[in-house]
């Protein structure tokens, strides 16, 4: 298939843990069969126990609003780490918690909480107050302050004016040493210096200029700084570009003048004439570099996984387009330079919104700043998932787009939404559209590649679809799930147990012949093929953070 889609099934619980099984989904693209344009429905692997019913809880003692860093310590009933320092809790109605605690709601979900009628009865030193005859936090998300302060121990307070060399910083009265880097030096509280030497490993002394100040100081800053040169090449077979010995990664994007027709990238020759990847027959399953067609366009950035053997050489590189019902209008290569040697550390992605008028009840791009499933959604792919990586969301723009568009039912739809709107939001972004259904209800999300065309317009790979979830937690997770195919993240494991991606700190979940698919390991990292909510401490590894930071179409 040309697209990654997650297929959507009816919301299970698994046991104590409430992982809500949406779907399962497949990569995009086509290797083998690329005449192949048809969608096949992944069978719904969720266990025979879990079908439409919530598990019975044997109700211990009550442990509500207890912290905790694990379930284990909750006496039977679940640790909630989206609160401070975690809290005890049970999933509920309204008649169904232990005495002493009452049934509230978090993120969507109904949980039971601490009863209280002071805030003494609080565990005041972890930002607990009695809220509404509740103990509970003042916030959970920067989302819940206002602009400039930050959610610290569930309390809206402005950042503490001591942040230490290599922190996050926005001005530089808010590091010690007086001094915050601007965001393409790292953004982060740098350290003056007289030598070559500092104190932070990988960073660099040079002249740099820090915020508020007009004059380059001698500063010690991350040494990933980096910058992105553009080519566009011209004429046929073998095309070829170079790259220079500061190159760390680059990306093609090749546009078909067909939207439905498939165009892929083969036969990736490194100077030295070695392949690192051969014909799209094989390079999809069988080698290291994974490479897929796609309907409208072909995208592959390189490199894609940690395998030693994929290294940028400088010198000139040479490749191959499949083309099948389609021809190539315009072929960019995006080169990743290192301006001061060492590892990218940060990169930002900007993001485009398209919301179809009630895809969220009520929303429109005028208040989507506002309303909290959408912000809540946000909120779980940076929190959760990118800000512990280096990755993070720059400026969100938001655009509304017609009702038509609330249903996306077959290709030609989803290739005409991608190729007609996305002009409007402008280069350089992630495209993210919001409906209603994909798909008649066998899709809960769908990405245009693996990777996407990151940062292309009017092309019909050119964004993720996204159907809107009940609970803005799981929208989140389908947002995550499916950008990261659209930044280039395979499953870690395939729902067959048998395939699974080429990153060496990933989880391989396998099937033995015969035997039931043992997928608990995998259950961790949002690239698994069942998306589960946060009971489960989903998150992603560092070499897909790493490949993330690589990709020369963020900043």
């Amino acid at each position: 298939m040309q697209f990654a889609k997650l297929t959507r099934v009816v919301p299970t619980t698994f046991l104590v843990t409430l992982a809500v099984a949406l779907a399962a989904c497949t990569d995009g693209g086509s290797s083998s069969n690329p005449t192949s344009d048809v969608d096949v429905n992944v069978a719904d692997t969720t266990p025979d126990f879990a079908e439409d019913q919530l598990i019975d809880l044997v109700q211990p003692e009550s442990a509500v609003g207890r912290a905790c860093a694990a379930s284990s310590e909750c006496d039977g009933g679940i640790c909630s780490t989206l609160l401070p320092l975690g809290y005890c809790t049970l999933p509920c109605d309204a008649a169904a918690c232990p005495t002493g605690s009452v049934c509230s709601v978090i993120n969507d979900f109904p949980f039971c909480f601490q009863a209280c009628t002071t805030s003494e009865q609080c565990r005041q030193a972890d930002g607990y107050s009695c809220i509404n005859g509740i103990c509970n936090a003042a916030c959970r998300s920067l989302f819940d302050c206002k602009s400039g302060e930050q959610c610290i121990k569930g309390e809206c307070t402005l950042p503490p004016p001591d942040r230490i060399v290599g922190a996050p910083c926005v001005t530089s009265a808010e590091c010690l040493s007086g001094y915050c880097l601007g965001e393409s030096d790292g953004g982060v509280c740098g350290e003056p210096c007289n030598t070559t030497s500092c104190s932070l490993t990988g960073w660099t002394c040079r002249p740099l200029v820090p915020l508020g100040g007009n004059t380059a100081l001698n500063l010690c800053g991350p040494g990933g700084v980096f910058t992105s040169d553009v080519i566009t090449l011209t004429g046929g077979d073998p095309r070829s570009f170079n790259v220079s010995s500061d190159v760390v990664s680059f990306f093609i994007i090749a546009e078909g003048s067909v939207p439905s027709g498939m165009l892929g990238i083969e036969n990736l020759r490194r100077p030295d004439g070695t392949l690192a990847a051969g014909p799209i027959s094989s390079s999809g399953v069988t080698e290291p570099f994974r490479m897929f067609v796609n309907q409208g366009h072909a995208s592959v950035m390189f490199p894609n996984n940690d395998d030693p053997t994929l290294q940028v050489q400088p010198g000139t590189w040479t490749f191959d387009i499949y083309e099948w019902g389609n021809t190539v209008d315009k072929v960019t290569v995006y080169l990743k330079r290192s301006l001061a040697g060492g590892e990218a550390t940060q990169i930002t992605f900007d993001m485009n919104i398209y919301l179809a008028q009630g895809a969220i009840p009520g929303v429109t791009a005028a208040n989507a700043g506002a309303n909290s499933h959408l912000q809540g959604a946000l909120s779980r792919l940076q929190q959760r998932y990118w800000n512990p990586k280096g990755m993070n969301l720059g400026e969100v723009r938001y655009f509304d787009i017609d009702s038509s568009y609330l249903y996306v039912n077959d290709d030609v739809a989803l290739h005409n939404m991608f190729a007609d709107l996305t002009p409007e939001g402008g280069a350089g972004a992630l495209n993210i559209f919001f409906v209603r259904d994909l798909f008649n209800g066998q899709a809960a999300g769908v990405s245009g590649g693996v990777p996407g065309p990151v940062g292309a317009q009017g092309i019909g790979g050119a964004g993720v679809a996204i159907a809107v979830q009940d609970y803005a937690i799981i929208t989140g997770d389908n947002v995550s799930h499916e950008v990261g195919h659209y930044l280039g993240w395979f499953h870690v494991t395939e729902v067959d147990g048998t395939m699974h991606d080429v990153i060496a700190d990933t989880p391989q979940c396998t099937q033995p012949p015969g035997q039931m698919w043992n997928y608990d390991p995998c259950m961790d990292n949002i690239m698994f093929p069942i998306l589960v909510n946060d009971m489960v401490d989903q998150s992603l590894s560092n070499t897909q953070g790493h490949i993330a930071r690589l990709n020369p179409r963020g900043r």
